[in-house]
Parts: C-alpha cells; sequence; structure tokens
C-alpha cells in the first residue's frame, strides 16, 4: 500500500481510539495496537524516533534509561512474570515516536483531537446520566457509582483525564474567537466542575496545578489582567462545586484520617498512609538497586511481617509513582523517573504557551504526573498514562513542524 494510504488508515485507527477512549480499554488498546503496527510499514516510527532524537535528544535518552533500568531489574526481580507484566503495561510509550511523525499533519492532528474531544464530551453526559440515577448503568469500577459518577473511568484518573482535557480547551479558547472561543470555555468548566463533583483527590490537585500554571504563564506575558474577572469568577466556581459537591465530603474525611495519623491510629487514617510507610520501610531494606520490577509484592510482604498494623487488602502498588520507582530500582530508579519528569515538564515549560499550544501540551502531562504522582501509580494507569502521551506527543509534533 502506499505511504500516505498507511497514513491515512493509521489516522482512522487512532481516531476510532480517541473515540473509543473514555468507554472501552479493550477497543483503545486495538485502535492504538494497530496504528503502531501500521507505523512499521509506512515508516512513521522511524521518522518520529529521528525527530525525537534530534529535537529532544535529552528527553529521548531519559526515556530510555527509565525503560533500560526497568528491563535489567528484572535480574534480581523475585517475580520475573509479573515484571514482565508491569513493563508490557508501558507499551504506549511506543507512540511517542509514531505520533510525533503522523500528528504533525494539521488536518490529522485536528481529526484526532476532535475524535478524543467528542469522546470525553459525550462521557461527561454519560456521568451526569450515572449521578441522576434516571437509568442503572453498569460499571466494572468500584470507584465510580452515582454517588461518585466517574463514569468508566473510575475517580482515580477522572481529574487527570479531564483536568488536563479542560486545561487544553481554555489555551485553544485563547486563539480563537467567536463560537471558537465560548464552546471550548464551557466544556471546560463543565469538566472542571465534574472533576470536583467526582471523589477523586488526587484530581483536585491537577486542576488546581493546571489552572495556576496557565494563570502564570498568562500573568509572565502580560495579558493576566485582560481576563483577571474571567479568572476570578472560574475560580468562585470551583469553589462552589467543591464546597457543595461530595469533594466536600472526601476533603473532610482527608482530614479527619490525616489528624487520625498524627494520634497515631493508622488503621483509621488515610488508605494510602500504610501503603506509604510500607514501601519506604521495604525501600530502606534495598536502598540502591531495590528489589527489581515486578518485587513489589514481595518486598511490602516481608515488611508486614514484622510490622502488621500496616498490611493493606489488595496490595498492589502504594499509590504513589516515586515510592514505586524507590522499591522497584532503588535510588537509581528515583533519580531516572525524576529525570523524564524534569525534561519532560522543561521541554514544554520553556515555550511560550500563549504563542503555541505546543507548550501546554508538553509540559502539562508532566505536570500531572508530577502532582498525581504522589497518590497515584498515573503512568502505569491504563487512561493517565495514555492520554499523558497521546498530549506529549501532540506537542512535540507541533514543535517539531514549528522548528522545520
Amino acid at each position: 500500500m502506499p505511504e500516505n494510504v498507511l497514513q491515512k488508515v493509521s489516522i482512522a485507527m487512532l481516531c476510532l481510539a480517541g473515540l473509543a477512549f473514555p468507554f472501552s480499554v479493550a477497543a483503545t488498546n486495538a485502535g492504538l495496537a494497530a496504528t503502531l503496527l501500521l507505523s512499521l510499514f509506512s515508516g512513521d516510527f522511524r521518522r518520529g524516533s529521528q525527530l525525537l532524537w534530534q529535537h529532544y535528544t535529552t528527553l529521548a535518552i531519559a526515556f530510555l534509561l527509565l525503560i533500560g533500568l526497568m528491563i535489567l531489574s528484572l535480574a534480581w526481580s523475585p517475580d520475573f512474570i509479573e515484571g514482565l507484566d508491569k513493563i508490557g503495561h508501558l507499551w504506549f510509550l511506543l507512540l511517542l515516536p509514531v505520533l510525533n511523525s503522523l500528528l504533525q499533519h494539521e488536518p490529522y492532528r485536528k481529526a484526532f483531537l476532535l475524535s478524543l474531544s467528542i469522546a470525553l464530551t459525550a462521557h461527561l453526559g454519560y456521568c451526569v446520566v450515572q449521578a441522576s440515577g434516571l437509568f442503572h448503568i453498569e460499571i466494572a469500577s468500584a470507584a465510580s457509582n452515582p454517588d461518585d459518577p466517574a463514569g468508566h473511568i473510575g475517580h482515580i484518573g477522572f481529574g487527570f483525564v479531564y483536568g488536563l482535557w479542560a486545561g487544553w480547551l481554555i489555551m485553544h479558547s485563547l486563539h480563537h474567537r467567536g463560537w471558537e472561543r465560548w464552546l471550548p470555555l464551557a466544556l471546560a468548566l463543565w469538566a472542571v466542575v465534574m472533576v470536583f463533583i467526582v471523589q477523586g483527590r488526587g484530581g483536585y490537585l491537577v486542576v488546581l496545578a493546571i489552572s495556576l500554571a496557565i494563570i502564570w504563564k498568562e500573568w509572565i506575558h502580560g495579558r493576566l489582567s485582560k481576563r483577571l474577572p474571567w479568572f476570578i469568577g472560574s475560580f468562585a466556581l470551583l469553589l462552589m462545586a467543591l464546597a457543595m459537591g461530595p469533594g466536600q465530603h472526601r476533603v473532610q474525611q482527608t482530614w479527619q484520617q490525616l489528624q487520625q495519623a498524627e494520634s497515631g491510629d493508622i488503621r483509621h487514617a488515610e488508605a494510602r498512609l500504610p501503603l506509604w510507610i510500607s514501601a519506604f520501610k521495604a525501600w530502606q531494606e534495598k536502598p540502591w538497586l531495590g528489589y527489581g520490577v515486578g518485587g513489589f509484592l514481595s518486598a511490602t510482604q516481608s515488611v508486614h511481617v514484622t510490622h502488621p498494623e500496616l498490611e493493606t487488602p489488595h496490595l498492589v502498588h502504594p499509590h504513589n509513582i516515586y515510592l514505586l520507582a524507590m522499591v522497584r530500582e532503588g535510588v537509581i530508579g528515583l533519580m531516572s523517573l525524576l529525570a523524564v519528569l524534569f525534561f519532560w515538564l522543561h521541554a514544554g515549560w520553556r515555550m511560550n504557551w500563549l504563542h503555541s499550544p505546543a507548550g501546554y501540551l508538553i509540559a502539562a502531562p508532566a505536570l500531572a504526573l508530577m502532582v498525581n504522582g504522589m497518590t497515584s501509580s498515573s503512568l502505569e494507569e491504563h487512561y493517565s498514562g495514555i492520554i499523558a502521551i497521546i498530549f506529549l506527543a501532540c506537542g512535540l509534533a507541533i514543535a517539531s513542524k514549528e522548528a522545520a
């Protein structure tokens, strides 16, 4: 097949993945896998890899070191199969060079982002229906119900996904007028209000961090005063959503649990606290190289023998990417993770966000991962990890095109 035909089929598969993203993990993965496979024949994987190495060498090296260290740590992992499974969860990182090349074509990029936005908007409506209780909707995730209407995404990834998307809609609106300004703004406000209705506290922090980043960028470029009333009104709306919605209960609960932890009542404290303490104590046993990828369960189980009060049911990861890296690959693993996040954020933060959408698309996912990673496994989660890489790839594609 001719190269341009393969690219058109690739973008069709990518758009289908975007439409399925908030509704079906299997359909999303199938569309993305098809895009990746076709890129090997169209040359997009090769071209994207060359562009990534040419324009963002340091970031590319940081990603390679992160994955390379995980693979190397299999050599001392107590559970080789589990380690392979964890590495396999990061397969979507291979999409980075593919989309870096494919999405340089503006019509392709617009089609994909439109598909993703249509799906996310439809999913917001789905969440409203779920919250209303008018229809009984079966959701596989326990982290989603009429009192916590996070749809199929679940409240752990909901704030990450919609916080990033809302920020992009706001930045998009700043470059347009008329309906192309007000429709994205309305969708962004709807998304953010829903984040504060859903009971995912990490999502609140993501929205706050992204909002402050946008305000900072507006301020340093001297345009904040023109939009100050809008920002004040938006924050007032957010405070109302937090004060009146389920988020109020979650914040109060968190505060009470932290007070219990301070008094020494670990069992009734914030659920993540025993996980964090267990992970930290496990890291202390092997601080330099860790237990290897796949070794987290073995490491924490040994801790629970001497500290049974820290034992938590369904322990899979510590809900913290920094502690997870420390337990798996020790100090070296933590440094490699921090290097990826730093160079990722720096690549977009140094740009003028108001001049080009590339800056936000690159930096915002890194900022969200850094913040959300304190209470979640972020990059290794389906929704958070995929949308972070998609936004990064879109930003790199725009930046590479502008640099050409």
